[in-house]
């Protein structure tokens, strides 16, 4: 595919090629494993996605792509592999708090950033109210007549 080299199945990336000129890839969601040695040497990329059904990262996956500025790596607990991203001084991996990747990142001092999620309740659920008084698009409630929260004793009128 495009001269990226996966398994029969394609939940393995073997083998992207070095010569490519394009600066980002976004792993296919359908991808698995990232194999050791698979992106060794891709001088183009600056930047990588990585979706959370990846559960491993090769050992040296990511050797040698001295440009590679970014890696955003959305598994939780995707494996990462020893030296994988050796020689990538300038990468940042983005990823989830207390996630396999933060723990990489810290073991290997590789600069990181964390991905923050935000809870629905904590942005619509006052810690102080009695009441709530919520506004959602037309239908997004369909057959609900009252939303409550019993963490917060809020009361609840219909």
């Amino acid at each position: 595919e495009d001269g990226i080299v996966f398994n029969k199945e394609k939940t393995n990336i073997v083998r992207y090629p070095s010569g490519k000129t394009e600066t980002t890839y976004k792993i296919p969601d359908k991808v698995e494993i990232i194999e050791s040695d698979a992106f060794e040497g891709c001088q183009s990329l600056t930047e990588i996605k990585i979706p959370d059904k990846v559960t491993r990262i090769g050992i040296k996956a990511f050797s040698g792509c001295t440009r590679l500025e970014k890696v955003e790596i959305l598994g939780r607990k995707t494996m990462i592999e020893r030296e994988a991203f050796s020689g990538c001084e300038k990468v940042v991996i983005r990823c989830y708090k207390n996630s396999e990747a933060e723990k990489y990142a810290k073991a290997n001092n590789i600069k990181y950033e964390l991905i923050y999620e935000e809870s629905l309740s904590n942005k619509i659920i006052p810690k102080t109210g009695k009441e709530i008084i919520l506004l959602v698009g037309i239908g997004a409630f369909i057959g609900i007549s009252v939303l409550c929260y019993k963490k917060y004793k809020i009361e609840c009128k219909k």
